[in-house]
């Protein structure tokens, strides 16, 4: 585990990019929210690569992303997507790498953010029926938990607050 390498994962609306965001301006590391970066890398938007190319296709290539993020900064703050503990190699490279924090949050309050982003189109996994969505919420939640060293119930907190009770678990574990 790598402290100096922190990895936010949770569902979609969990506030992993904006937190991410925080967190760097606190600790003065480098961001990378990893669809932005796979959406540079590809020269497309995330839903034209579902639409283009299918979800396994996507799920390569941000593995391989992953891995190069990984490879390339000692000290970065990573925004995942909320798929990325689909895939176990993803979770091993992530716990063995990183220093990985899952925000949780629970799915009516979540989709209540997502339903007032102008970003709820832009995600590929919303134009299911909400039944199916709640459905791989509950799945990926083994996940989430799983490859977690830090979990922050994220439920009515400022954002502030949640990267001071970051910032607190990373003091915890060792020296940043």
């Amino acid at each position: 585990m790598n402290l100096k390498r922190v990895a936010l994962i949770g569902f979609m609306g969990s506030g992993k990019t904006t937190i991410g965001l925080f967190l760097s301006k606190e600790l003065s590391y480098p961001f990378i929210d990893l669809d932005d970066y796979i959406e540079e890398k590809e020269g497309k938007k995330i839903t034209e690569i579902f639409s283009d190319k299918g979800e396994d296709y996507f799920r390569e290539r941000e593995s391989f992303y992953l891995n190069e993020v990984i490879d390339n900064y000692e000290k970065v703050i990573i925004s995942t997507g909320g798929g990325i503990i689909l895939r176990e190699k993803n979770r091993k490279l992530l716990k063995e790498k990183s220093f990985v924090i899952y925000l949780y949050g629970n799915f009516d309050t979540l989709l209540n953010r997502l339903q007032k982003d102008e970003e709820f189109k832009k995600r590929p996994i919303l134009k299911r029926d909400m039944k199916e969505v709640k459905e791989i919420y509950e799945m990926r939640q083994k996940y989430y938990r799983e490859t977690a060293h830090m979990i922050l119930d994220t439920e009515g907190k400022d954002p502030n607050l949640i990267v001071k009770e970051i910032i607190k678990g990373l003091q915890a574990y060792g020296k940043m």
